[in-house]
């Protein structure tokens, strides 16, 4: 498969999880009440139709909405139950940048995958593409990469603190598609601690997360990695050593083990 037609595949596999996402955060957000209080001519329209019908654009909203897990009033003007809603305003700024993300959009969905050949294309459906969902997950904000959020906690209050939050946050939003809840993204702090100067932070990330996924050959071949820098060759020939135990063409472990041997351990 070439890198054009995987990339294709990975976006198509996000977006069904999208709509899905979307449908569903859709009906529990915003029902019977948008579509009495929205009217039925539409001023100020900017990166819509301006003749697109009522349903249409309720359901263009309700895709938004559900997308950034909002209701009406995080764009437009007026109260949570949308009597006298101010729906023509720009007053609110995240109105403005949500015309911004539709053109960024569409221009991904148009210029960029839309400009695919055709054998990248296999299975193309014409709705596949890139949606507010793809980045924000139904959140306001798209999400700091969970890697980034435990390697700030376990730098600022310890690995303990960063350990708490990570079986925190999975215990909330697995399955949700909001957070890489995978071993490496273990890996991606112990590296960004040692990158940061905090090379015993690291270490302690990498031995925590064994009690997490203790049969994880790369997690215990990036310990012994860690433990190489560190200076213990005893600790590192074990760690490389239960990584081959448990995948014996684990690339890291062999690498591993034959830096050791140049070294004389």
């Amino acid at each position: 498969m070439n890198q054009k037609k995987a990339r294709f595949h990975m976006t198509h596999a996000i977006h069904r999880f999208t709509l899905a996402g979307c449908c569903l955060a859709a009906l529990l957000l915003m029902t019977a009440p948008l579509c009495a209080q929205v009217p039925d001519e539409f001023t100020n329209l900017k990166v819509l139709d301006k003749d697109i019908g009522k349903q249409d654009l309720i359901g263009i909203m309700k895709g938004w909405a559900g997308g950034l897990g909002v209701r009406c009033n995080h764009c437009h003007v007026g109260p949570d139950n949308l009597q006298g809603m101010d729906f023509a305003t720009d007053e609110k700024e995240h109105k403005r940048a949500t015309r911004a993300m539709v053109e960024m959009v569409r221009t991904i969905n148009s210029q960029y995958l839309g400009s695919w050949e055709d054998e990248a294309l296999e299975g193309k459906g014409e709705d596949d593409g890139v949606t507010c969902f793809t980045c924000h997950r139904g959140q306001p904000r798209p999400p700091h990469k969970l890697s980034e959020v435990l390697t700030e906690t376990a730098l600022s209050e310890g690995t303990d603190a960063a350990m708490t939050q990570y079986k925190s946050l999975k215990q909330e939003h697995y399955g949700a598609g909001l957070y890489d809840f995978s071993e490496g993204t273990f890996g991606q702090v112990a590296q960004a601690a040692i990158e940061a100067g905090k090379p015993e932070v690291g270490l302690e990330v990498l031995r925590s997360s064994l009690e997490v996924y203790p049969e994880s050959a790369d997690l215990h071949a990036f310990l012994g990695m860690g433990l190489v820098q560190s200076g213990d060759a005893d600790g590192a020939a074990e760690a490389f050593a239960k990584a081959l135990q448990l995948d014996p063409d684990n690339a890291n472990a062999k690498r591993g083990k034959m830096m050791l041997e140049r070294m004389g351990n």
